[in-house]
Order: C-alpha cells, then structure tokens, then sequence
C-alpha cells in the first residue's frame, strides 16, 4: 500500500479516536475530523466514505497491535 494512503488513513483514524472520547460516534462531522487530521474534507471521503467504515478500520488496527 502507499506509504502516503496509510499515513492519510492513520491521521483520520487517530482523529475519530480523539473525537470519539468526547462525543458519540453520530455527533462526529467529517469536518472535524478533517480539521484535526489536517486534511480536506474530500480526502476523508475518498478514503473513507461513511463513518462506519472509519470505525471498522480503528478497530482493525486496534487489533492487529494485540
């Protein structure tokens, strides 16, 4: 995978993770995770299109660091 992709999805990874400690998961706008990741909002939507997707990706993460 390229280095850049993974480094993107990374940044709006750890940015939801932020978020997600002080807000549910509906509250959460791609705005601000755009703005905390420091990123464009289109980036966020081509690399992850719905939140869920985000979640699912943290959550893989998580677990191939156990």
């Amino acid at each position: 995978m390229d280095l850049r992709t993974e480094r993107t999805k990374r940044s709006i990874a750890n940015a939801f993770l932020e978020l997600r400690k002080q807000k549910p998961i509906e509250k959460i706008t791609v705005k601000e995770l755009a703005e905390l990741a420091f990123i464009n909002k289109a980036t966020c939507y081509v690399t992850f299109c719905r939140r869920l997707s985000i979640f699912l990706y943290t959550g893989i993460s998580f677990a191939k660091k156990i």
